[in-house]
């Protein structure tokens, strides 16, 4: 199972299992994160599918808000959406 350490990133595509591996989180190449079942239907996403994306970063800040930037740019944050179920 793939781990993150507190330096490392999450590959576009690549995806991270959760610990029961029942869930997987994948940043996709369209800059959008999302969290899947098993079955591979998506549970969660932060709704941030761009078209054409060159970098997106995801994060957590000290103030403690989870943070997706795309060239530089707040794209999502979770002090300010949920996501989309």
């Amino acid at each position: 199972m793939a781990t993150l350490s507190s330096m490392a990133g999450i590959p576009f595509g690549l995806p991270v299992p959760a610990s029961s591996e029942a869930h997987r989180l994948c940043m996709q190449n369209d800059c959008n994160f999302v969290m899947y079942k098993k079955s591979d239907d998506p549970m969660w996403h932060t709704n941030t599918h761009k078209s054409s994306c060159n970098m997106c970063r995801m994060h957590l800040r000290d103030d403690g808000n989870l943070v997706l930037e795309k060239d530089g740019e707040d794209i999502w944050t979770s002090a300010t959406s949920k996501g989309m179920k």
